[in-house]
C-alpha cells in the first residue's frame, strides 16, 4: 500500500547512541508483515544548521531484497492442571505451562470457565487470571466472576463441575505506515491455539459445611415500672403489637457466606381475659410469617422488633443464618 518511490525517513535509524558510526548497522522495526522492502542510507552531520555537509544517498537494494517474514503464532500452552487439594466449596487453583512465545506480544492468559447452572454452559473469562501482563505467572485461583454468572451470587457454585480452557492472547506492533492511534494493535492470528482441560480432570468444587444453627432466642418481657424510672435501664419492652427479638449465633461460620437474619412468626395461642376469667386457645394451622424488619444483613446485628402482631396473644419464633449458598445453611430453630 506504499506509493512507488515514496521513501519514509526512519527516526529509529537516526539515534546515534543506539546506532554508532562504527557499527554501520540499524535495526527497523514495527513494518508490514510479509512484505517486500527497498532502502537507502546517507550520513548525516552535524555543524550547525547546514546539511551541506552530509553524505549522498547509497545505492539502493538489489532487487529490493529487504523482505518481512509472515510473524509466528504462539504455540499452544499445556499441562493444564487444577490440583484436588487446592478445591474449596467456591474457589479451586489452576496451573499451566507456557508454550513458546515466538511473535506474539503478551497480553494476557485468557483463561474461560464455564458449567452449566453458574455460567448457563457458556463460556465466561475468569477475570482473577486475565488480570495479569506477566507471561511467567502461570498459575491462578478462581473464586468468581464479575459477569455472565447465573443467578444473584457472583461466586463460584458449590458441588460443580467445571470446564476450564486457556490461550495465549496476543498483540503485535502497528506499522509505521499505519494510522496514528497507539504503538501496539490487536493481533488474534498471533494468539495461540486454545487448550482444553480433559474432562477427567475438571474441578468440582466442594459440598460446603454447613454453619451451626443459631440459638437461644430471646423475648423481651414487660418492663416493670420501676425499670422505666430506672434512667440506665435500656431494657426495650413489649407493647400490645410488637415484641423485641434477640439472640446468639456460632463465632465460627464454616462454609457459610452470610447473607442476612431470617426470622419467621407463626400465632400458637390467642387468649381472652375478662373479670375473674382467663382462658387461651390454640390456633391450629396457622402459617409460618416472614419478619422482613428482621432480615439484618450485618452477623452482628441479633436484635429486631418484630411489630403487627395480634393483641394478647402467644406466637412461635424460628430464626435462621441465610447465606449466599443455600447448602450452607442451618435449619430453622
Amino acid at each position: 500500500n506504499i506509493t512507488v518511490d515514496e521513501w519514509i525517513t526512519r527516526p529509529e535509524c537516526a539515534n546515534g547512541a543506539w546506532w554508532p558510526r562504527e557499527g554501520a548497522r540499524c535495526v527497523v522495526p514495527r513494518l508490514r508483515k510479509h512484505s517486500v522492502y527497498d532502502a537507502r542510507v546517507a550520513e548525516t552531520c552535524y555543524d550547525g544548521y547546514t546539511t551541506d555537509f552530509d553524505s549522498p544517498f547509497s545505492s539502493e537494494l538489489p532487487d529490493r531484497q529487504a523482505v518481512t517474514l509472515v510473524p509466528i503464532a504462539a504455540t499452544t500452552p499445556y499441562a493444564l492442571y487444577a490440583p484436588p487439594d487446592r478445591y474449596g466449596p467456591y474457589e479451586f487453583w489452576i496451573s499451566w505451562t507456557p508454550g513458546k512465545r515466538n511473535d506474539c506480544l503478551f497480553t494476557i492468559w485468557l483463561v474461560e470457565i464455564k458449567a452449566d447452572t453458574y455460567t448457563d454452559g457458556e463460556w465466561v473469562q475468569a477475570d482473577e487470571c486475565n488480570s495479569t501482563r506477566y507471561r511467567r505467572k502461570n498459575w491462578c485461583l478462581i473464586t468468581m466472576l464479575e459477569s455472565g454468572y447465573v443467578g444473584e451470587e457472583k461466586h463460584l457454585k458449590s458441588n460443580t463441575n467445571y470446564s476450564i480452557r486457556i490461550k495465549e492472547y496476543c498483540e503485535t506492533y502497528t506499522s509505521i505506515y499505519d494510522p496514528p492511534g497507539g504503538a501496539r494493535e490487536r493481533a488474534a492470528y498471533l494468539d495461540s491455539p486454545t487448550h482444553y482441560l480433559p474432562v477427567h480432570m475438571q474441578p468440582r468444587t466442594l459440598v460446603p459445611v454447613p454453619v451451626e444453627p443459631s440459638f437461644d432466642p430471646v423475648v423481651s418481657r414487660r418492663c416493670t415500672f420501676e425499670e422505666m424510672e430506672d434512667q440506665e435501664f435500656d431494657q426495650v419492652c413489649m407493647d400490645h403489637t410488637s415484641f423485641v427479638l434477640s439472640w446468639s449465633y456460632p463465632e465460627d461460620p464454616k462454609d457459610c457466606r452470610f447473607r442476612n437474619w431470617s426470622i419467621e412468626v407463626r400465632l400458637d395461642q390467642k387468649c381472652f381475659a375478662r373479670k375473674n376469667f382467663f382462658r387461651c386457645n390454640d390456633v391450629p394451622n396457622q402459617d409460618w410469617v416472614y419478619v422482613p424488619e428482621c432480615a439484618n444483613t450485618r452477623r452482628e446485628q441479633t436484635s429486631c422488633t418484630v411489630r403487627g402482631l395480634t393483641t394478647y396473644a402467644f406466637y412461635d419464633v424460628r430464626i435462621r443464618e441465610r447465606c449466599s449458598d443455600p447448602t450452607a445453611e442451618a435449619d430453622f430453630v
